[in-house]
């Protein structure tokens, strides 16, 4: 068992549904970084779905089931939005942060 996994582990613990999606060839031309699973929004949690994990593989989560996520892309204006949100007080509290 790969301790590197071990957070994808404890979030299915927890009722989260995480799978791995592997990275597209250097030659894709189409719009995405990564495979997903073709069922991917409707997975359980099980470990089962982390098998054949590499390096450079996502590891994903479904979220809006035990957990909402707010992503902020500053490459699209969301950095502006997130301080709008922290100005006026309407900021969700956070319970982690990924960078």
């Amino acid at each position: 068992m790969d301790p590197r996994l071990d957070l994808a582990r404890e979030f299915i613990t927890q009722g989260v549904p995480v799978f791995i999606a592997k990275p597209v060839p250097m030659n894709w031309t189409g719009r995405t970084e990564f495979f997903y699973p073709e069922d991917w929004p409707y997975l359980d949690a099980d470990e089962k779905h982390l098998e054949g994990w590499k390096p450079n593989y996502a590891v994903c989560a479904v979220t809006g089931i035990a957990f909402d996520v707010l992503d902020v892309d500053p490459r699209n204006g969301g950095d502006v939005i997130e301080q709008v949100l922290r100005t006026n007080g309407m900021m969700p509290p956070p319970r982690g942060v990924v960078t």
